[in-house]
């Protein structure tokens, strides 16, 4: 119900009372499970999260031994999460919930996600597909975490320009919208492949 709420009405106007309302319970019914507000939308944020470590997941079953396609496909789904998800990406955002002092559950399943996409990453450089080192540099022990906020940050950040934002108008235009997600996930890649 929450989760409903965020999506079609927006944090603006997320509030005790409308959710009680849309639960068809009384206005102090949602406070006998959660603390406060902030504490229902770190649930909402959290589902979110964990349905996002279910994408990666999926995509390295699908790909099991092809980690850029995994990684396009878990791009995609993160997308094709944030379309149909589009306040609960704005709430992942920032801005709202006090990272890093938030509960628990969140933190856990931010980690979760996280290291989710930065597996696909890690099989990449064991198999030679993504580079192990900065450009023209030595190997760097943190070039995976480095490439998995830039996978993270890029795929965030189309998302959220396209769940709401200056391109939500591009998905009138499927072929236009996908189209410029081939671009902008082969341009990632680009700087993520091992040189040749």
């Amino acid at each position: 119900m929450a989760t409903r709420m965020v999506d079609q009405k927006g944090l603006a106007d997320f509030s005790w009372r409308a959710v009680a309302k849309a639960a068809g319970v009384s206005h102090g019914a949602p406070s006998r499970h959660f603390a406060d507000k902030r504490v229902l939308l770190e649930g909402v944020a959290a589902r979110g999260l964990v349905q996002l470590t279910d994408v990666c997941v999926q995509a390295r079953r699908r790909f099991p031994d092809d980690p850029r396609a995994q990684l396009r496909a878990a791009c995609r789904g993160y997308l094709n999460y944030a379309l149909h998800h589009p306040g609960v990406i704005h709430l992942l955002a920032g801005g709202v919930l006090p990272w890093p002092a938030v509960g628990e559950e969140l933190r856990a399943a931010g980690q979760a996600a996280f290291i989710s996409l930065m597996e696909i990453i890690e099989q990449g450089q064991t198999t030679g597909v993504f580079r192990l080192d900065k450009i023209g540099q030595t190997p760097d022990p943190e070039a995976a975490i480095n490439m998995s906020y830039a996978a993270w940050c890029t795929i965030h950040g189309l998302a959220l320009f396209a769940s709401g934002g200056p391109l939500r108008s591009l998905q009138d235009y499927p072929g236009r919208f996908d189209a410029l997600v081939t671009s902008v996930l082969e341009t990632l890649l680009l700087g993520m492949d091992t040189p040749t």
